[in-house]
């Protein structure tokens, strides 16, 4: 490396770092996020599940669900990943899940088996790459273009 410049490609390293960073990040914080946003209050009278053919994977699940009041019926979609309510309930489920909360019930008993720590650690695992992929970028951007190194040159 010569005093004053730094390999283009030596640069790309921290920019690449603070991608995955961000990847990591959105990946976690999304799926929390997506979780704790799901509105579900009533009893499934009825579930069709379909699923992608030739391999019967990515199922997907449509309820109908009553209102407690009997007053109108709603649709909730599971899928088959971790922010989705699970894809296997009976007829006849009375299902609660409030906005903001991770956990739900089901018929009275409050369930939580949302994974909430392997996201923690992947949006952890992400923000420490993110800052530490900024923090070498400056660093190397400081050095190559610092004013000591210009008066150097002179």
């Amino acid at each position: 490396m010569i005093m004053g410049r730094t390999n283009p490609t030596i640069i790309l390293v921290p920019l690449v770092v603070v991608l995955w960073g961000v990847m990591l990040l959105i990946f976690g914080l999304s799926t929390i996020y997506s979780r704790a946003s799901i509105v579900v209050n009533g009893t499934i009278i009825s579930s069709e599940t379909q699923c992608e053919q030739p391999y019967n994977n990515r199922c997907s699940t449509t309820y109908t669900l009553q209102s407690p009041d009997n007053d109108f019926r709603s649709y909730y979609q599971a899928n088959s990943n971790d922010q989705s309510l699970p894809l296997y309930f009976p007829n006849g489920t009375t299902i609660l899940k409030q906005k903001g909360k991770l956990s739900y019930e089901i018929n009275g008993q409050e369930t939580n088996d949302f994974p909430i720590y392997f996201y923690l650690i992947c949006s952890m695992v992400g923000g420490a790459l993110v800052m530490g992929g900024l923090s070498a970028f400056v660093v190397m951007v400081r050095a190559t273009f610092s004013p000591s190194k210009a008066r150097e040159k002179l």
